[in-house]
């Protein structure tokens, strides 16, 4: 039962940090132009 436990958590876990990633990257993607690096328009209203 512990060891059904431990990965469990351990896959919520993976699927967890994905998701940050994911969000990170597509967070990246609305604030900063894709080829330049540089922050678009909604980055300079905030």
């Amino acid at each position: 039962m512990k060891r059904s436990l431990s990965f469990l958590l351990g896959l919520f876990g993976q699927r967890r940090s994905r998701w940050d990633r994911e969000m990170m990257r597509l967070r990246r993607l609305a604030y900063e132009d894709e080829l330049t690096e540089v922050g678009n328009l909604r980055a300079f209203r905030e």
